[in-house]
């Protein structure tokens, strides 16, 4: 390492990205009394103006700008920035983030060099909490919900949109995204952390684009992460090799689509016989045990919300309760054993009527 190098690489993935970017770089030109680093734009091939944007712009406000090429594919892009990057610490932030508080770099540095001092280990990754930038109205409530799920350090609550910034050493030794989907690679990444480390949740949030809800649904959208994040917390490969396509198509469509991965799961599931199956359905009632604490914060949210109070302020009054007196019940083999009795129900209920829907 260099005595001039920077102490943080900034590392941006872009894909006709030349709406959004400006107003990151131009977020990042502001920061103010920040740890001194470096902005690498990895570039999946662009058709649109993002890499003039970006030209312009660090010729204008910073220095230190690096943009490279790479094959499309946000994990490869953004292991190629982190194997160029040149800063001991690392962030990973989407070209559609904005941030709005000038000394957001200097805060986050002071809390993760903080919490490595605590733990005595810097096998640590922050995550910043998240408001969506909306273009319409609507499902405020579920909106609140989800923002509020950002500030959590808990499995499947963490996702690239929140950034991830971690050092070198650790990123390395997690062995960097997984490209090996070409989707899944925040939340594969983040439940190694999980596994190795430790998250830590910074004080200041930033905001991100809530375009891709809009346009597929936000009930869909979400619906398909949960499937996706069952299916792979389950290891079902079989459903992934199978469903790469469908996903990929559905990055173009309007409104998501989702009786083709329905169909998919349910194929993959009894691919191997009766007996497998019914493994797979096991595994995936207690996954879905796991997160069954998501109701009752659920419940915390929607009363916080009609009292006004901040997605920060959230009173977790149900999930402490839930916590003390209900989570052994539903992770037991009982409580796995109705949690899959209802996702089955739910799963081939769903399954049918769209089937029925496009007959």
């Amino acid at each position: 390492m260099l005595a001039d190098s920077p102490e943080l690489s900034i590392v941006i993935p872009t894909l006709n990205e030349a709406s959004a970017i400006v107003s990151l770089i131009e977020n990042l030109c502001e920061q103010k009394k920040s740890p001194s680093f470096e902005v690498i734009v990895v570039d999946g091939g662009s058709q649109d103006a993002t890499l003039a944007q970006v030209n312009a712009l660090s010729e204008l406000c910073l220095k230190s700008v690096l943009v490279i090429d790479s094959l499309p594919g946000r994990a490869k892009q953004m292991n190629a920035g982190a194997q160029v990057a040149s800063g001991q610490m690392l962030l990973f932030l989407h070209a559609d983030t904005l941030i709005e508080d000038p000394y957001l770099l200097k805060q986050a540095n002071e809390e993760i060099k903080l919490a490595y001092d605590e733990l005595g280990h810097e096998r640590v990754a922050g995550h910043f909490g998240l408001y969506f930038i909306r273009q319409g109205s609507g499902y405020e409530r579920a909106y609140y919900f989800y923002e509020c799920k950002t500030r959590l350090n808990r499995p499947g609550c963490i996702n690239g949109d929140q950034g991830m910034w971690l050092s070198r050493t650790f990123f390395e030794e997690l062995g960097g995204f997984d490209e090996s989907l070409g989707f899944m690679e925040d939340a594969r990444i983040s439940a190694r952390i999980f596994q190795r480390g430790q998250w830590v949740s910074f004080s200041n949030s930033i905001f991100t684009s809530a375009r891709r809800f809009e346009v597929e649904g936000l009930k869909a959208r979400q619906t398909l992460n949960a499937l996706l994040c069952a299916m792979d917390a389950i290891a079902l490969d079989y459903f992934f090799e199978q469903a790469r396509q469908a996903y990929k198509a559905q990055t173009t469509t309007q409104q998501l689509d989702l009786q083709p991965f329905l169909v998919k799961i349910h194929q993959a599931s009894w691919a191997k016989g009766i007996s497998q199956g019914l493994k797979w359905w096991w595994r995936t009632g207690g996954f879905v045990a796991e997160n069954a604490w998501q109701l009752a914060f659920a419940l915390d949210c929607r009363d916080s919300f009609a009292k006004g109070l901040s997605v920060a302020d959230v009173e977790s009054l149900r999930l402490q309760r839930y916590e003390r007196y209900l989570r052994s019940f539903i992770e037991s083999v009982v409580g796995r054993f109705l949690t899959m009795l209802v996702t089955f129900s739910w799963f081939y209920t769903k399954l049918l009527l769209g089937r029925i829907k496009k007959s």
